[in-house]
């Protein structure tokens, strides 16, 4: 992995932009900064660390809002600040292959994190910015569309909601304003909204929580009954994809199906991949995955009259309804890469965290009380 997989996850990472170089510090693999980035998102992610005024240190986001044709971070309202800190990290995004020389005159490639924004912040003006720069994330196993992967798109989705519409801020609902004695801050323990409903959402609903509480378990049953609709098309169509291969299928024969699979999922797992997405702006999430599902369904059309020009009539995609055996399917050798997981934590992680006290850039006592194991780790009782 590249040393762009730290960017979202700790302050080290502008602390490390600031000295490095934001060229040097996307450049090269994920260990390079082992020892470096070792801290948990905290204060300096978000505030000026002497004045504690809202900030961004990671200077991709306003290139993006440039790309856009949106107001920079220091030229928003501070209502907006409150959401920009946010979309630091809570956005869709890429590794851009960036050539450049360091101060040595070598040649070097930066995989730097950027914002698909130049056309829009919808998720067609996203897939019209990846499909004309011919990008993929990867190549499907069996398919062999070129994929791309949705990674949370959390502000962009949000804006298009009537909490984003009306002047919510992430932080209203997220980090809602608490009051002891005569002081009032905003609460920095980041969770649930349906955990402090009182704080969250009573000030502006007329409600009862219990009635909003079915809201949006209704929002979320919705989503869901669209997302396994689109879900199982967009599997049936890399399975039925594979079998016309199979059978002859070349890869002009499947151009267009292999067009439809790729946006159809694209739209797919950008509805979902942002997981608050179903609240945050349930009409635009439902039609999103609507359009997913049409793209989806275009493959297997087209897909029918490709299996049965070489004979195939009767074609039935194998059984995937649980995750073993979809990852069977896929090829995916999950025990081995839990296994490797464990070992890494128990071994070099151990080493890092080591070398990072030494350094006095780490103190594990701010560690007390914090889970740092693996779900995986957690579920197998250990």
């Amino acid at each position: 992995m590249p040393t762009a997989c730290w960017t979202c996850k700790s302050p080290d990472v502008p602390r490390m932009i600031e000295e490095d170089g934001e060229k040097e510090f996307f450049t090269g693999k994920w260990a390079k900064y082992g020892d470096e980035i070792v801290n948990s998102i905290g204060c300096a992610d978000c505030h000026n660390n002497e004045t504690m005024e809202l900030l961004v240190r990671r200077p991709y986001l306003d290139r993006a809002l440039k790309a856009a044709g949106l107001p920079t971070f220091a030229e928003s309202s501070h209502q907006e600040k409150r959401n920009l800190v946010c979309a630091q990290c809570h956005v869709e995004y890429y590794f851009k292959a960036t050539p450049w020389k360091d101060s040595q005159g070598n040649d070097k490639v930066a995989k730097v994190v950027t914002l698909p924004w130049a056309n829009g912040l919808s998720v067609e003006a996203m897939e019209k910015y990846y499909n004309d720069l011919q990008f993929k994330d990867w190549e499907h196993k069996l398919s062999k569309t070129k994929m791309l992967k949705a990674q949370h798109p959390g502000y962009e989705i949000f804006k298009t909601g009537i909490h984003g519409q009306k002047g919510v801020s992430c932080a209203d609902c997220h980090m809602p304003y608490t009051q002891e004695g005569a002081v009032k801050y905003s609460d920095h323990q980041l969770q649930s909204p349906l955990k402090t409903m009182d704080r969250s959402c009573m000030p502006c609903h007329r409600e009862s929580e219990s009635k909003l509480r079915d809201i949006v378990q209704q929002k979320l049953m919705r989503k869901n009954f669209l997302m396994q609709i689109a879900m199982d098309n967009l599997a049936k169509a890399h399975l039925e994809t594979a079998k016309a291969m199979e059978v002859g299928a070349t890869d002009e024969d499947l151009k267009k199906v292999r067009e439809h699979i790729r946006n159809g999922q694209w739209r797919w797992d950008y509805s979902i991949a942002s997981h608050g997405s179903f609240f945050h702006a349930p009409e635009e999430t439902l039609r999103i995955l609507g359009t997913a599902n049409d793209q989806a369904q275009q493959a297997r059309i087209k897909l029918v009259s490709i299996l049965a020009k070489r004979g195939v009539m009767d074609y039935v995609a194998p059984d995937f309804s649980n995750k073993a055996k979809s990852q069977e399917l896929a090829g995916v050798p999950l025990q081995k890469l839990v296994d490797e997981k464990m070992k890494f934590k128990a071994t070099l992680e151990k080493e890092w965290h080591k070398q990072a006290v030494a350094a006095g850039k780490l103190n594990m006592s701010s560690r007390k009380n914090v889970d740092l194991e693996s779900s995986y780790f957690n579920n197998r009782g250990k």
